[in-house]
């Protein structure tokens, strides 16, 4: 699946960007895709657009469907998930949705979504 490097934190309405908080120093090289996982599967490729404030940063939303709290992960081979269920074209990865990661009280990313400015 590859390393976790953040969450969905929020998303303008009517606009096709996300903004990503990153879980400790950003290490995605620029302009390499990330994607990111719902609790029940769904997936969203994003590209980062190198704006960045502290621990957050924007990226485009190129395809898919993303929500608040989504789990962000980097892929470093540079592949395309899998869909649900399939396996990947590049590294072999197999996403599933009994795979997506918990939190340390068990509950899927995005199962409680923090109120954030819209």
């Amino acid at each position: 699946m590859g390393p976790l490097v953040g969450r969905v934190a929020s998303m303008p309405k009517g606009q096709d960007f996300v903004l990503l908080q990153s879980y400790g120093a950003w290490s995605v090289p620029a302009g390499v895709p990330v994607y990111c996982v719902g609790p029940e599967g769904r997936l969203a490729n994003l590209l980062p657009t190198g704006e960045k404030m502290g621990q957050f940063l924007a990226a485009d939303l190129r395809d898919g469907e993303a929500k608040v709290g989504d789990a962000v992960y980097y892929r470093p081979d540079g592949g395309k998930p899998a869909a649900p269920g399939q396996s990947a074209g590049t590294g072999g990865v197999e996403i599933v949705p009994e795979s997506v990661p918990k939190r340390a009280d068990d509950a899927p990313f995005g199962a409680i979504e923090p109120a954030l400015p819209e």
